[in-house]
């Protein structure tokens, strides 16, 4: 769904901040592109385990 910049909640700064956020914070499961790691399993335990202790 195409949604033009004037109907949008958020504006351009949001939506980069949000990239930054995802960069620092997600891509090492979801990738950079949100495709997904193949390993995803194995890192999302790693990560329970290592916040938990």
């Amino acid at each position: 769904m195409n949604v033009s910049a004037a109907e949008r909640w958020f504006d351009q700064k949001i939506a980069d901040y949000g990239a930054q956020l995802f960069q620092k914070n997600c891509t090492v499961c979801h990738g950079a592109n949100a495709e997904g790691t193949r390993d995803w399993k194995k890192r999302m335990q790693m990560a329970i385990i290592l916040h938990h202790h």
